[in-house]
């Protein structure tokens, strides 16, 4: 996860964002393309901010001891 995203609120904030515009393309424009987009982004937002952590058993993100992640190493 980003680090931006670390901060609950954040989440929280961005996600709200994404289920207001979901629940204004299910208004307006019911059976969209931009009704089916929105929705898929906001099942990925509840999943990648509040769930996938939590089935995954950890908090560290696929980082490793030092907290640079995989990619993060010099080579």
């Amino acid at each position: 996860m980003h680090p931006w995203l670390r901060p609950l609120r954040r989440r929280l904030a961005l996600f709200a964002l994404l289920l207001s515009w979901f629940a204004l393309e299910a208004v307006y424009e019911p059976l969209s393309p931009w009704f089916f987009l929105v929705a898929a982004i906001t099942i990925y937002a509840l999943w990648d901010f509040f769930l996938a952590e939590r089935l995954r058993g950890d908090d560290r993100c696929g980082r490793d001891s030092d907290g640079r992640g995989d990619r993060g190493h010099d080579q």
